[in-house]
């Protein structure tokens, strides 16, 4: 991963290696640009090719018969897979008033509502 992003090479093979007739480097790198992860980039990717391939007509010549419905269901499937990993991956957990200087920050904003409970908030009770 170039920069922390990946690569067409990676999002390819993510992808199985589908066909660059089918969907090219230029849109990988779109999407990568676009996602900044593997997974979001792979998710968009494969609901481009489900598309792709729902859109194309069956072919049948004698008992020989090309299905594209099938290859749009498991693009459409791998997409689904895709997204819930770039849900798990993607995450960034977040935990506030690390820093002193960004608790002080906080606690001098005007506009922060202030907290309903306190430290020593019943220290002083009657």
């Amino acid at each position: 991963m170039a920069n922390g992003l990946p690569t067409v090479e990676e999002l390819r093979e993510e992808l199985g290696n589908p066909p660059v007739e089918d969907i090219s480097d230029a849109t990988l790198q779109r999407l990568i640009e676009k996602h900044k992860t593997l997974y979001g980039a792979a998710s968009h990717a494969a609901e481009i090719l489900a598309r792709h391939y729902a859109t194309k007509a069956e072919k049948a010549i004698g008992d020989y018969r090309v299905s594209y419905a099938e290859s749009a269901a498991m693009w459409k499937e791998l997409a689904k897979e895709l997204k819930r990993k770039a849900a798990i991956f993607g995450a960034k957990p977040y935990a506030g008033g690390i820093s002193k200087s960004a608790k002080r920050r906080d606690w001098l904003d005007e506009d922060r509502p202030k907290p309903d409970f306190w430290r020593g908030m019943w220290d002083y009770r009657d």
